[in-house]
């Protein structure tokens, strides 16, 4: 016996979560009877399924109401939340029994009582469509039918015959349906073929996700066994499974069943070492190998499956050879830039497509002592003298926002504080399609020809 303490504690817990919660009473029996179906002791589901007869179901429809599968694949679960996600929330009103909508509010609540860890998805459809306030009362709802399961779990020795619910309404019940005594009678069984069902169908939704995933990825993907000698010596591998980007990949035709070595007899050791170790030690690898004979250079993740003993090796590729080539191009594209810059006396200048510095030549830095990150952004305007910054920074990025070329002559400081005079000219580098992607510029020392040039003026004035 429980002491009374205990009782007080569940009869508080009844008239709180259940008896007086603003749930709808009819909402609240049906899923109160459905979700007993996974309670192994028969108590609720028949007590509960008879409190639905005087709330006006018929015998037929608390039967279909039982026996209707829980949503289980992800498309149903799915199809549940994006009806509600499509109502104005919260709903003013609680839905219409045998609504599409409160089926839906049905099916997030089961999910959210079965499986918890995987309904976060419902929980948060359920707090958008009902509100903070409702969504919090029907879980604590739903804690309340898990306690009571938990409760007559215990204490197997509770007759649903005692219970009022049961004694006026059950033998009605049978008698307009009397499927319903079979039900009652072998539910446990049902509840243990459909949960058989719904692991099954779980699996194949995930095998089917996988096989689109596997089919779907632009990277090459296959599943290898790892071949090893007598002294366990990685030597070859055997092809399991491809998918379709395989073979744009690496360029060889029906790989499934085949060897590495027979494809490509000259493949690298490095390969089997590789995949030898991840099928030895479960570890996963991230790498980057040249395949020579294939011409390619990879980009590889890969990674032991299935069980130790079958040294199987899950890998995932890209080709990357044009990539590198386009890169090394680019290395050597910049270095020859950074030569010729460095042969050309003038100060260089590169900025992007708002006007902002983003390189210069190590002339500038040598003159100016700034250095690039000084320099960067607007810093440049640091170096000009302070009678023509404001003109020149006008100039420069009114030029920037109209992409006509920048000319300007002006000061610029030295290190060792002194200015000279040089000629600005900056150009817009554009791609195929016209765009502006970048600046690029010079700056020509021309002081002596200012300083000549005053002189020739004074001369002139004198005469």
């Amino acid at each position: 016996d429980e002491t009374p303490e205990i009782l007080e504690i569940l009869w508080r817990d009844t008239l709180s979560a259940y008896v007086n919660s603003p749930l709808p009473v009819l909402f609240k029996e049906k899923l109160f009877s459905y979700l007993s179906r996974y309670c192994a002791v028969p108590y609720c589901i028949i007590c509960h399924s008879c409190a639905l007869r005087p709330l006006g179901m018929t015998s037929a429809e608390v039967l279909a109401s039982l026996t209707e599968p829980a949503p289980v694949t992800e498309i149903e679960i799915s199809k549940h939340c994006d009806l509600l996600a499509a109502q104005p929330s919260p709903l003013e009103e609680w839905p219409a029994p045998g609504s599409a909508l409160d089926k839906s509010l049905m099916a997030c609540s089961i999910l959210s009582f079965l499986n918890p860890m995987q309904a976060e998805d419902c929980r948060a459809q359920l707090r958008r469509s009902l509100g903070e306030e409702r969504c919090a009362y029907l879980m604590v709802f739903l804690g309340y039918v898990k306690t009571c399961h938990l409760w007559v779990e215990a204490h197997p020795e509770l007759s649903y015959e005692a219970d009022k619910r049961a004694q006026e309404n059950l033998g009605h019940m049978l008698a307009e349906e009397p499927r319903l005594a079979e039900f009652f009678r072998n539910y446990n069984e049902l509840i243990a073929r459909e949960r058989q069902g719904r692991t099954e169908a779980a699996l194949r939704e995930s095998e089917e996700k996988y096989r689109r995933l596997f089919e779907s990825i632009d990277q090459g993907f296959c599943t290898i066994e790892v071949l090893f000698n007598e002294n366990e010596r990685p030597v070859d591998y055997r092809f399991l499974a491809v998918n379709p980007a395989f073979e744009r990949q690496t360029g060889i035709e029906n790989a499934t069943g085949r060897r590495m070595r027979e494809i490509a007899p000259l493949h690298e050791e490095h390969w089997f070492e590789l995949y030898g170790r991840i099928a030895l030690t479960g570890g996963s690898m991230r790498f980057e190998k040249p395949a020579e004979q294939l011409h390619r250079l990879y980009d590889v993740y890969a990674w032991r499956v299935g069980e130790p003993a079958e040294r199987k090796v899950a890998v995932l590729f890209n080709d990357i050879t044009e990539r590198k080539r386009a890169e090394e191009a680019l290395r050597e594209s910049e270095l020859r830039f950074r030569t010729m810059v460095s042969a050309v006396p003038n100060l260089t200048f590169e900025a992007d497509t708002g006007g902002g510095n983003t390189f210069v030549s190590d002339q500038w830095c040598a003159y100016t002592g700034m250095t690039a990150e000084e320099t960067a952004g607007i810093g440049f305007a640091r170096a000009i003298h302070p009678d023509d910054a404001e003109a020149v920074t006008e100039r420069w990025f009114a030029a920037v926002r109209s992409g006509r070329p920048f000319e300007s002559r002006h000061r610029i400081r030295a290190e060792d504080g002194s200015y000279r005079w040089f000629l600005a000219r900056g150009l817009p580098g554009r791609d195929a399609g016209g765009g502006i992607v970048r600046w690029a510029g010079s700056l020509m020392d021309i002081d002596d020809l200012v300083r000549a040039e005053e002189s020739l003026r004074e001369s002139k004035e004198r005469l």
